[in-house]
């Protein structure tokens, strides 16, 4: 009794390699920022999960228009506002770790992230309404759920890190 096994489809094969994509650069880049400079490290991990935290907060709080209904219809544009108001400040706050940056840098990288990280959670919420699946455990199996909790950091990883080389070169963008 052999199977006969159906040969992949492109979109199972692009999916794949997209997914190895979506995941190994971020970490290969987490991994040279954890080596470089564990302030900055600290920095983008404490901004994205400020923006996740407050964003739920804000919209749970006083929430009623939902930012991309189709997507994600729990995220609203108070929770949005407030989300990236919210990483401003945090980035502000947090200027000690990273101590070569300037102010306005702090803040203009703390609102890309902020805009990143929204990207990165919608992009993730499209691929799962996409596949069927509530979350990429359905999908993923263990390492699912963690993608679930991070999607929005895989995002801001690569982003980050590129304006991160910049600043820390001192070199004017």
């Amino acid at each position: 009794m052999l199977h006969h096994r159906q040969p992949a489809s492109m979109y199972s094969v692009l999916g794949t390699a997209f997914g190895m994509i979506f995941i190994t650069m971020p970490l290969a880049n987490l991994l040279e920022l954890v080596t470089n400079s564990y302030g900055e490290f600290s920095f983008l991990v404490l901004l994205v999960m400020g923006n996740d935290g407050f964003s739920q907060g804000f919209g749970l709080m006083g929430g009623k228009t939902p930012l991309m209904p189709n997507i994600s219809p729990a995220k609203t544009w108070v929770g949005t506002g407030g989300g990236f108001l919210s990483c401003l400040v945090i980035g502000y706050l947090l200027h000690f770790l990273v101590p070569g940056w300037q102010v306005w840098q702090i803040i203009l990288v703390a609102g890309l992230v902020s805009a990143v990280a929204l990207c990165g959670d919608l992009i993730a919420s499209s691929l799962k309404r996409e596949a069927g699946v509530k979350d990429f455990g359905t999908v993923l199996a263990v390492t699912g759920g963690i993608l679930d909790k991070f999607d929005s950091l895989l995002f801001a990883i690569p982003i980050f890190c590129f304006i991160a080389k910049y600043l820390d070169n001192n070199i004017s963008l």
